[in-house]
């Protein structure tokens, strides 16, 4: 079935949500290859991304906001296209 609207994309967020999904799997093999769950090299790393997920959020998310705002204008078709393809099957 189609058209069901059961989602609605933001296809302003599709940048940003495929640069976390990217970040998420990367931080999560390096945090793996620090040993078993409760370990103490684990806990520094979980800490170490902690501290950078944070930092990460208050520096880098707002001017990634900002430059996506200013490209997002020249790129409108691209991302109706976008949109259209995450909405599958059954958005709008």
């Amino acid at each position: 079935m189609k058209n069901l609207g059961a989602v609605n994309v933001n296809g302003k967020l599709i940048a940003s949500e495929m640069i976390g999904t990217r970040s998420f799997y990367i931080w999560g093999k390096i945090i793996k290859s620090f040993g078993k769950k409760g370990s103490n090299a684990r806990k520094i790393i979980i800490t170490v991304y902690a501290v950078f997920l944070a930092l990460l959020v208050f520096t880098v998310v707002p001017v990634n906001l900002l430059v996506r705002k200013i490209l997002n204008m020249s790129r409108k078709e691209k991302l109706i296209a976008l949109e259209k393809k995450y909405e599958e099957p059954s958005g709008r």
